[in-house]
């Protein structure tokens, strides 16, 4: 009896009831959502496309995202690796301007937290489409080496591999391109050969570097060999006796030297010294002697200006 009269009881006015139940479990819905913490993210737009076809035109590289959760889950822990947000135009085989939605999924630590909502902006993107193209076109290196190697030092050549790089985009923008650049190559101070990695000038956002966007640049820097003369030069006879004198002061000389410019730069008159190689002269009178010079280390003489002098001797 008890039993019936609970059940007369509940179902009095049950519309009235399910109605107030249904209000309850939304007002306590909404309650929860407001109270759910905001997080804004950077997501990267990702794009799946059909390998035929290229990006014809600059799109928005970053989506905003807003996720919200509970603040329990500690939401801001999730990252911009959390979210994948892409456009999907697999199923577009034509060139064109096209409309697509951005869309999104919950990867890593986001699939984790419930409840989560996430909202992104813009909802839509538009999108120019063309056919890929492929080409090879030759790298210029010589504008864009600057600089000067340190004094004393020069560029004796150079040389870089690959000389052709193949590029690929959209069809528009690869039929402009007819030779690829490289970064600066400064020689600025340089005093040794060069070997180094040089990274290829971008050419346009869209156009990219297939195989990759180096080359291997190698440099000869050589010393600077310079000629150099030294005049008035006194000539002065070494090792004679000392039963023997030279009667008459000899001519002053002219010597020409080749060395490197660091070497010459260093040079004072006094390190080049002329003179005659008197140590096997036993008797006075006139004798023909060849002039002889002193140089530093890394000198090469190219003349001796007068190579041979007469010096006339006497008696103490």
């Amino acid at each position: 009896m008890k039993v019936s009269v609970l059940l007369t009881r509940l179902l009095k006015n049950w519309p009235t009831k399910i109605i107030s139940l249904i209000a309850a479990i939304l007002l306590f819905l909404l309650n929860r959502m407001s109270n759910l913490e905001e997080h804004p993210l950077n997501v990267p737009l990702s794009i799946r496309l059909h390998n035929d076809y290229a990006i014809a035109a600059p799109i928005r590289q970053k989506i905003s995202v807003i996720i919200k959760g509970d603040p329990d889950f500690e939401i801001q822990q999730i990252t911009p690796e959390d979210i994948e947000v892409y456009i999907d135009l697999l199923k577009i085989d034509s060139e064109g301007e096209f409309t697509v939605p951005i869309q999104y999924k919950k990867i890593g630590s986001a699939l984790e937290i419930e409840p989560l909502e996430i909202d992104i902006e813009p909802t839509v993107i538009s999108v120019k489409l063309e056919k890929k193209m492929t080409k090879s076109v030759d790298i210029e290196v010589e504008k864009n080496i600057k600089g000067s190697p340190a004094r004393g030092y020069m560029l004796g050549g150079y040389t870089y591999a690959p000389t052709v790089v193949q590029i690929v985009g959209p069809r528009s923008k690869v039929e402009m391109v007819d030779k690829a650049t490289t970064d600066v190559i400064d020689l600025s101070g340089r005093t040794k050969n060069i070997n180094m990695t040089v990274r290829l000038v971008s050419i346009d956002p869209l156009v990219k570097f297939k195989g990759g966007g180096d080359i291997e640049f190698s440099a000869v820097i050589e010393e600077i060999i310079e000629e150099r003369i030294f005049d008035k030069k006194v000539i002065v006879g070494r090792d004679l006796t000392e039963a023997l004198v030279i009667e008459k002061a000899l001519p002053k000389g002219t010597v020409t030297v080749k060395a490197p410019l660091i070497v010459l730069d260093k040079i004072k008159s006094n390190d080049i010294r002329l003179y005659i190689d008197c140590s096997n002269i036993k008797n006075p009178g006139k004798h023909q002697k060849r002039v002889k010079v002193d140089i530093p280390d890394r000198v090469e003489v190219l003349r001796i200006d007068p190579e041979v002098v007469i010096v006339d001797l006497i008696k103490r």
